[in-house]
């Protein structure tokens, strides 16, 4: 495809494609028989971590995802206090109005193991073991964020009002072809879901600090 193209092919999709950014940022295939939606940043965080068993590692975590401004609407929703449902609906219904736009957007999130040089072939696996990554693909369905008394109701029934599905890739490949710290990495994927479902595509991710040295890898 060239860059014309795939500039302007799926442009005016919101919400199901295969482009963004001058397809800097892809997400080609389906999941459970759904086309995968529309990629429209890319960013990524990192940290150094030490696990029981495994010692000290290196993380990078890629987060592809079709919400445009991802680092910032991210940091937004994290800011978001969790308080009595309807000022947490308050706070939804306007992140929503100025993040969002559609309802249902598609998230690939890549937990990337280096041994060493960060530039180099990954394989899938789930024992984090060097130079192997895990990919989990989540599908989100946030239209209760824009109505405060559809989220009012889910939240008070204690039901999720952001409803996530999600699906762990069983096997793959992931590339990264560029990497600077706390910069930019650049690379391309390709990933099986199992029942013929495939996903691939390319990413250029921004620095984001997502604030993983909070997070507890120990469980």
């Amino acid at each position: 495809m060239n860059r014309m193209k795939c500039m302007f092919a799926i442009a005016a999709i919101w919400g199901v494609g295969v482009m963004t950014s001058g397809c800097e940022n892809t997400m080609n295939g389906s999941v459970d028989g759904d086309s995968v939606g529309v990629a429209r940043d890319a960013i990524f965080d990192e940290v150094e971590v030490s696990l029981p068993f495994w010692g000290d590692m290196h993380l990078i975590q890629v987060f592809i995802t079709g919400v445009p401004n991802a680092c910032e609407a991210w940091k937004e929703i994290q800011d978001i206090p969790q308080n009595d449902c309807d000022d947490l609906c308050d706070d939804y219904v306007d992140y929503a109005n100025e993040y969002l736009g559609a309802n249902t957007y598609w998230n690939l999130t890549f937990s990337v193991w280096p041994d060493g040089d960060a530039e180099t072939d990954y394989d899938q696996g789930a024992t984090w073991g060097d130079d192997e990554f895990t990919a989990i693909i989540d599908q989100s369905d946030v239209s209760a964020m824009y109505d405060h008394a559809e989220c009012e109701d889910e939240c008070e029934n204690n039901e999720a009002v952001i409803d996530d599905e999600s699906d762990e890739a069983d096997d793959g490949d992931l590339t990264i072809t560029k990497y600077d710290s706390k910069d930019l990495v650049k690379g391309n994927y390709e990933l099986d879901f199992g029942n013929d479902d495939l996903v691939k595509g390319q990413f250029k991710a921004t620095y984001c600090d997502m604030n993983l040295d909070n997070f507890d890898f120990d469980g």
